[in-house]
């Protein structure tokens, strides 16, 4: 009996609050381009096919309290976190508990044109807009203010499987990062609050055709995800380590048909593990933020014939490119619940760095290391040395030479906090 009450009192101790905003700009009343190809030409976007959401999570242990929000854009950067931070520190929320990252959808709003680094009036880049910034930091802003309102008794639990045929390699290798990993959060008397869904797979199935804002196939699976579960609850897609990982969808006549499918056989694995989690006692959270210096920023060798080319960057700009929107340090942050670790990497990272920083993290007696990729900030691939020197397109767009996969992997275990 008294072993069955230090259960419950451990599991009481937590709490939850969660909320979404429509993050969705009115492309009929301005000129909302749309990134993720430079084949699009910087060019507007010509309608919504599905809306775009920010989803905030708080979860609080009784003593520390964090936010982990995913949005559906292609990534985010260091100063519009930022400028979220500034307007939420009523909730307690600060620098080192705000885990903020994006699905990486290629049909939604241009990054670019949301990071104050750029200076640049390169369409294919994206050009900045203050007003695209201010309304998407408005957007989180309020999804985390209204999650810190309705914070209520929760307990969570976790599980994970192995899911081989929804991805690939694109860059011809064989190495996949298959584990889907699915948190689940519920109230005391068993009703949905949340849930995390974590894979390695880029949001591409729309191609630079489609010119309508959409969160691809890891947004129709939030909203699905949502229904099924009812009672409001808030569903997050964290992207892992997706640098090289293409999703390979099921067949379809059109492009949304294709990204219907692949949300369907994603929903399914994600439901029927949801439906298996047993939830843990005795859980206790910790938060550790780091920024570590990167290696000096060079351009790969092949970066002109292909990023180079894509992007409309010329051989003369480059250099300014490189220095004035990419950082000179990586911010890495962790989020621990129990033996769940989150980890988030500024960028996209190949699915042999996912696996070496898991394995790692294993050894240091970590039993669920999860990758998530595209947090916090933004500083291109992240590749193994000999990946980067094989070359092609994501070697083109990591910008800090060959050693840069093992410098991150470094930073990684460094921030996983102990308890």
């Amino acid at each position: 009996m008294v072993l069955m009450l230090l259960a419950t009192r451990a599991i009481a101790e937590w709490q939850c609050g969660v909320a979404k905003q429509d993050i969705t700009p009115d492309v009929k009343a301005r000129a909302i381009p749309l990134g993720g190809y430079g084949d699009r030409m910087g060019k507007p976007a010509t309608g919504v096919h599905d809306p775009i959401f920010a989803r905030a999570i708080i979860l609080s242990d009784g003593k520390k309290k964090v936010a982990i929000v995913g949005t559906d854009l292609l990534f985010v950067n260091e100063p519009l976190r930022q400028a979220v931070l500034e307007r939420i520190s009523e909730t307690g929320i600060g620098d080192d508990s705000l885990l903020l990252a994006a699905t990486h959808s290629h049909s939604a709003p241009e990054a670019m044109a949301m990071n104050k680094r750029n200076i640049f009036q390169n369409p294919r880049i994206g050009i900045f807009d203050q007003w695209l910034f201010d309304f998407t930091v408005d957007g989180i802003v309020k999804a985390i203010l209204k999650a810190n309102k309705n914070l209520r008794p929760a307990k969570i639990g976790w599980a994970s499987k192995p899911v081989k045929d929804l991805h690939r390699n694109r860059r011809g290798d064989e190495v996949t990062d298959d584990e889907l990993f699915v948190l689940r959060v519920d109230s005391l008397d068993g009703k949905p609050i949340a849930a995390i869904v974590n894979y390695a797979a880029h949001p591409t199935i729309l191609s630079a055709r489609c010119m309508e804002i959409s969160g691809d196939w890891c947004g129709w699976l939030e909203r699905e995800m949502e229904k099924a579960l009812g009672n409001n609850a808030v569903v997050l897609f964290l992207n892992g380590a997706l640098g090289d990982q293409s999703p390979k969808p099921p067949s379809g006549e059109t492009e949304f048909e294709r990204v219907e499918q692949m949300g369907k056989a994603m929903l399914d694995h994600a439901l029927s593990l949801y439906r298996q989690v047993q939830f843990k006692t005795d859980l206790k959270l910790a938060t550790k933020v780091i920024r570590e210096p990167l290696p000096k920023k060079v351009a790969h060798p092949q970066f002109e014939e292909i990023a180079g080319r894509e992007y409309g960057v010329p051989k003369e700009m480059l250099t300014s490119v490189l220095h004035q929107l990419f950082p000179d340090y990586a911010l890495v942050m962790a989020v621990r619940i129990g033996d769940v670790v989150f980890i988030g990497i500024p960028g996209e990272p190949i699915a042999q760095i996912g696996l070496n920083i898991k394995a790692a993290a294993r050894e240091k007696g970590i039993a669920m290391p999860i990758v998530v990729g595209l947090a916090n900030d933004y500083i291109g691939y992240i590749l193994t040395s000999d990946e980067y020197r094989q070359g092609g397109y994501e070697a083109t767009v990591s910008f800090y030479g060959e050693a840069l996969g093992k410098v991150i992997e470094e930073i990684a275990l460094s921030a996983i906090p102990e308890m």
